[in-house]
């Protein structure tokens, strides 16, 4: 599927700051040549790039994909974690934190072998 093929209702990829940033995000109108986002940014169909962004501010959409989804979710995961207020855990809620960490940490090693 290719940028060609969005239609209204279906949610796109939306990539900021070069690739830094990225989340899901509804298309509301669907043009010949413009796609346009419930967030009211309008994309061209044929760059997928924002056609109001300045020269050093980018953003563009892509075609959603079950990679891009699991990254989207990652991000939200990840960003769970930054708003946590770590002292107000538990030392038990800590400790399990820090067990799943390590065992999270090992695994890459096992895989090396």
């Amino acid at each position: 599927m290719t940028l060609e093929d969005v239609k209204v209702g279906m949610t796109v990829a939306l990539r900021n700051n070069y690739g830094l940033s990225i989340r899901a995000e509804k298309v509301v109108k669907v043009t010949s040549l413009h796609i346009i986002l419930s967030n009211n940014c309008k994309f061209s169909k044929r760059t997928g790039y924002d056609i109001h962004r300045g020269r050093f501010d980018s953003a563009s959409i892509e075609v959603l994909t079950p990679e891009l989804i699991d990254r989207i979710q990652r991000e939200k995961n990840i960003n769970k974690f930054r708003d946590t207020n770590w002292k107000e855990l538990s030392s038990d809620q800590l400790n399990r934190i820090i067990a799943i960490t390590k065992e999270s940490l090992k695994q890459p090693e096992a895989n090396n072998a």
